[in-house]
């Protein structure tokens, strides 16, 4: 029994430890994760993910195809006309996240393999909308990363293609920040600056379970 309980606390000493990094858009996610790469760590780009479940000839394009099929150009899915019509019309966005969330899932399950099997010892995922489809928490670091609301809505509009409605139809379709962070383990203030992230995760290195 007790070289049960011994096996039991070394396999969780030995677990490879799962940092989320979430929050809404414009809060710093990006720069927080080069931080974290910048640190050493494994992580998993959710947006580089999400093109790559939809690229030409992927079972994903044919059904953004299928589905949208306005938002097709010269065989590839122009991603700002889709991003138009799904951030316009809640029906419009479920149904393209039905789609292309449970590739990228399929992506990220494979990640978290391959580092198990590595016995890496912390790994980071990059899931912007994990509080609000309730994935499954227990035993995570959730981070989630924030900044005052001016300073979000400055690095929003400053994006290419960007409009004030098309900003706030975004944020409509997602989870209000306040509650976000209300159910974080870790809150990351990006609004005080690069140097303060980086110092904050290094802080947070000994935090993490």
């Amino acid at each position: 029994m007790k070289k049960n309980n011994r096996l039991r606390k070394k396999s969780k000493i030995n677990a490879t430890k799962i940092i989320i990094i979430t929050g809404s858009i414009g809060m710093g996610k990006s720069t927080t994760l080069s931080l974290f790469r910048h640190l050493g760590y494994p992580y998993f780009d959710a947006d580089f993910s999400a093109r790559k479940v939809v690229e030409s000839d992927t079972n994903g394009y044919k059904m953004v195809k299928e589905n949208f099929p306005s938002v097709i150009k010269d065989n590839k899915i122009d991603r700002k006309a889709l991003g138009k019509i799904v951030f316009s019309n809640a029906n419009a966005l479920r149904k393209l996240e039905k789609i292309i969330h449970p590739l990228i899932k399929k992506e990220r399950e494979r990640f978290i393999k391959s580092h198990r099997v590595k016995r890496s010892k912390a790994i980071v995922l990059d899931i912007p909308l994990f509080l609000e489809k309730k994935e499954e928490s227990s035993h995570l670091n959730i981070f989630v990363v924030t900044a005052p609301s001016f300073i979000q809505r400055q690095r929003v509009i400053r994006r290419k293609g960007m409009t004030n409605d098309r900003f706030i139809n975004i944020l409509n379709s997602q989870m209000p920040d306040i509650i976000k962070r209300q159910k974080s383990t870790q809150i990351i203030q990006s609004g005080l600056g690069k140097r303060f992230v980086l110092n904050k995760i290094k802080f947070l290195k000994r935090k993490i379970r």
